[in-house]
């Protein structure tokens, strides 16, 4: 597994219109991105999916579509972020991470 600067691990997006953040490979609803919490294996279509293709037309997330591609215990996880009211631009942003002695 490749290591990840100390300083990228607390880089996340917070989510706009999601046009321009990887579901599965950005990280935008944990420490870690998607791909690496479910585990599983995955289509090269899949990695090219967006946060976009989640969200309905009014700003909702498509929990019948997020059933799809990820396990149920974590869809809770990923409608728990907010989403805007109307299409916003993405941000990234600094989250503060707990230090794990073990990595």
């Amino acid at each position: 597994m490749k290591k990840v600067p100390i300083y990228q691990k607390g880089i996340r997006w917070k989510i706009g219109d999601g046009i321009n953040i990887n579901f599965l490979k950005d990280n935008w609803c944990h420490e870690e991105n998607l791909l690496s919490l479910t585990g599983r294996d995955t289509s090269s279509a899949d990695l090219n999916m967006r946060i976009s293709d989640f969200i309905s037309p009014n700003m909702n997330w498509n929990v019948t579509k997020l059933k799809h591609y990820v396990h149920s215990h974590i869809i809770p996880l990923i409608t728990s972020v907010a989403l805007p009211i109307h299409p916003l631009p993405n941000e990234k942003c600094w989250v503060l991470l707990t230090m794990d002695n073990s990595s």
